[in-house]
């Protein structure tokens, strides 16, 4: 058990230490994730005439839209 998690801390650092310059934000499976969430809440308001429907993931929209700021501000974009 120890040596799993060791094991597991040293992964940890060694992703840790990688170049964010050399990250491939392209593939980034959470931004894909976002990126899929606000597709779909967009295409429910299309749906409804922009009306607002009752979906748990309104209650997220808030936090996806802060990781994406942080993320663009990492990368030099300015909005």
């Amino acid at each position: 058990m120890t040596e799993a998690i060791t094991d597991a801390n040293y992964q940890d650092q060694l992703c840790g230490n990688e170049d964010e310059e050399g990250y491939d934000y392209q593939n980034d499976p959470l931004l894909e994730l976002i990126m899929g969430v606000q597709s779909y809440l967009i295409e429910q308001a299309n749906i409804y005439d922009g009306k607002m429907i009752d979906s748990p993931l309104y209650n997220l929209q808030y936090k996806m839209h802060a990781y994406m700021r942080q993320r663009a501000s990492e990368l030099g974009i300015d909005f």
